[in-house]
């Protein structure tokens, strides 16, 4: 035996070492780590169930794994797979995301998923058909009214989770324009569901029928509204609309509807800090208490954060009773349905009636008792946190939250994601929401960022769904600044969606050219909507676009949530500042901004301006000497006998210049001489 170790000695050191190498290869090759974004698929779906909650889109995982296996090439097919197979009736169930459910290349470890559990609740899906409602604008030639003769179908198939299908009234037509429409016309439009959660069965296209009506447009032609404006209701607490009467009719009425969808339904209620909110809210709840209803009262909470618990439990409606960026004195009845979107026109027009009624009978008000459920906020946060798959770090922010309903849900949810929190305008004392500070009053934290040093700077307002944010450099960034850092972002990841598959951001009428300059660079398109984040939400919906919002800081990140949130927008904006290792200065260059004007005119009729001659003339002249460096917008307000002229472009001298012989033409021809042009 010793003879024979002796004589394969070499041989046996030889494949030693054969084996150490392999060993290595296979054992000791070096492992790194790398994150991605992976959809989330579901295989074994229910037949006759449908989704009824939120669910993300994408999956953030980290990974483990050696570095040829992690390649970007490689990881573009890794996917999570959540198997429905257990699910045979309507339910609630949470399902953890573990190495199971993901799909990886071969050597490739799952270390962590975010959100590693996710909570879906299950619905019978229902199927129904809904009529179709044709939306206009302008008006037929020479002043005239057209109408809709015929749609064809007047009728259209709608399927999904039942208490979803159950609140769609109808579907909606792309907007039709009648300007110099003459006669008989048919055109073929689309059609929208509200809620992204109810689909057409089959094709969702209509073809409407146009021709004239017998007389002249009228000044009344729109119905008049007493107490619903484009924000709910809204007014001075304590006098008409928010009398104690006919805030506990507003209950009443909003009960009755909410119990012609079933016994019992619970509506859940919030407010922001001012000291009006308890009372207003008493006084709602007791009118809901009346007519059937069970608040749940969430206490003091951001109205994004009323929109998203309605739509993600079982509340047949939300009200949040706040004013937003108004003073103390003011306040107001915001009112979500259960798919989390405001109500429809036709519906707040139909409590509207209701409340008039109960007023007219003498209902006197009576307040509920309310007994804050704190379990509700904490929901909230947590879908919050579930939407950022990242660390901060310690990163440094200076939050100010307006002395409104983010004070204690701000600072707690950066905190808990790791950042070093400078929290301003958070000690409300029921007087003093938005004083000097928030979103519309920017300078207390522009100066608090320069003196700490820190990273950002975020400014709330006094209902958390708007932000406005400050660069380290003490740079302030608008809804502009957010929505062109977001939109390049999500476009490098494939996420920015829209007609035909192009990029697309939805704006109004108020972001400025360089906005849109900057977009057509990347290759990214933007539409324009009339002012307000209810007319972007439904262009955005209508274009299947993800991303839109108002230069006023209302940006709607419409896969995370149906309204614009002034907390989820930072979550987004700190996202990419991560992803990107660069900070808000660096990520909004390029963005140039263009001098821009607005100026009123009052004036006597909403005239047609191509029936002004002068006026006209004027707008061509400013329209050639701009060309596609500018733009000119002059409108009539909807709500006030207000003609109103926009000029933006490169010069500011040529600005100020056109916008004054606009308007000086605008007020010879329809102006009221008494009061003169405002500005």
């Amino acid at each position: 035996m010793r003879r024979f170790l002796r004589e394969n000695i070499g041989w046996k050191l030889l494949s030693l070492a054969v084996a150490a190498v392999l060993w290595y290869v296979v054992v000791g090759e070096p492992r790194y780590a790398a994150s991605v974004s992976a959809p989330l698929e579901f295989s074994n779906v229910p037949r006759d169930l449908e989704i009824s909650s939120e669910k993300p889109d994408t999956i953030s995982l980290e990974l483990e794994g050696p570095a040829g296996q992690l390649d970007q090439q490689d990881l573009a097919g890794v996917i999570m797979v959540l198997d429905l197979g257990s699910i045979m009736q309507p339910c609630e169930q949470a399902f953890t995301l573990g190495a199971g459910s993901a799909k990886l290349p071969s050597g490739v470890r799952l270390i962590r998923a975010v959100p590693s559990q996710i909570r879906l609740r299950f619905e019978q899906r229902l199927i129904r058909d809904v009529p179709v409602r044709v939306r206009f604008s302008g008006t037929g030639s020479d002043g005239h009214e057209a109408r809709a003769r015929s749609v064809t179908p007047s009728r259209l198939r709608i399927v999904g989770p039942e208490s979803r299908v159950k609140e769609v009234e109808y579907a909606e037509t792309d907007v039709i324009d009648l300007a110099g429409v003459t006669g008989e016309k048919v055109f073929r439009v689309g059609a929208f569901v509200a809620d992204p959660q109810v689909r057409f069965e089959s094709a969702s296209q209509v073809t409407v029928k146009v021709g004239p009506a017998k007389g002249r447009l009228s000044e009344g032609r729109l119905v008049a509204r007493r107490l619903f404006g484009t924000d709910g209701i809204r007014g001075v607490a304590g006098e008409f609309p928010l009398d104690p009467k006919t805030v506990h009719a507003t209950g009443v009425a909003l009960g009755r509807l909410a119990s012609r969808l079933g016994p019992n339904p619970e509506v859940i209620l919030g407010i922001d800090t001012r000291e009006s909110g308890p009372w207003i809210a008493a006084q709602v709840a007791g009118g809901l208490v009346r007519a059937g209803g069970r608040p749940r009262f969430a206490g003091v909470i951001t109205t994004p954060g009323i929109a998203y618990l309605t739509r993600m439990n079982s509340f047949v409606a939300g009200v949040m009773v706040s004013a937003s960026h108004n003073p103390y004195q003011d306040n107001g009845i915001k009112i979500f349905g259960h798919s989390g979107y405001k109500l429809p026109d036709e519906r707040e027009l139909e409590l509207e009636a209701e409340i008039f009624a109960l007023l007219a009978s003498g209902t006197e008000p009576a307040e509920a008792c309310l007994t804050e459920d704190p379990g509700l906020d904490e929901r909230y946060l947590d879908f919050l946190c579930s939407t950022f798959p990242h660390r901060l770090g310690g990163l440094k922010m200076v939050l100010d939250c307006a002395n409104g309903s983010a004070t204690r849900l701000g600072p707690a949810l950066f905190e808990r994601l790791g950042a070093r929190v400078e929290a301003i305008g958070c000690s409300p004392n029921g007087r003093n929401i938005n004083l000097d500070c928030g979103a519309l009053h920017v300078d207390l934290l522009c100066e608090t960022v320069a003196a700490s040093g820190a990273d950002l700077g975020v400014a709330l307002d006094g209902d958390a769904d708007r932000a406005i944010l400050v660069t380290r450099s003490g740079q302030v960034v608008d809804g502009d600044g957010v929505m062109l850092v977001a939109a390049r972002h999500m476009a490098g990841k494939k996420e920015l969606t829209g007609p035909q598959g192009k990029p697309t951001v939805v704006a109004t009428v108020m972001s400025n050219l360089g906005l849109e300059k900057a977009l057509e660079t990347q290759g990214i398109a933007m539409l324009r909507t009339a002012v307000g984040d209810k007319y972007v939400l439904e262009e955005m919906i209508r274009q299947g676009a993800v991303l839109g919002g108002e230069q006023s800081g209302h940006v709607i990140f419409h896969n995370h949530a149906t309204a614009g949130d002034g907390l989820l927008t930072t979550l987004r904006v700190l996202e990419v500042m991560v992803e990107r290792g660069a900070g808000l200065d660096e990520l909004t260059g390029g963005l140039r901004r263009y001098p821009q004007r607005l100026k009123n005119v009052r004036v006597r009729a909403r005239q047609p301006l191509d029936e002004l001659p002068e006026v006209r003339e004027e707008i061509r002249a400013a329209e050639r000497a701009f060309g596609d460096s500018g733009r000119v917008l002059v409108r009539f307000s909807g709500t006030e006998l207000l003609a109103r002229v926009m000029i933006e472009g490169a010069d500011g001298g040529q600005v100020d210049e056109h916008t004054e012989r606009i308007a000086a033409a605008i007020q010879r021809a329809i102006g009221v001489e008494a009061s003169g042009p405002a500005a």
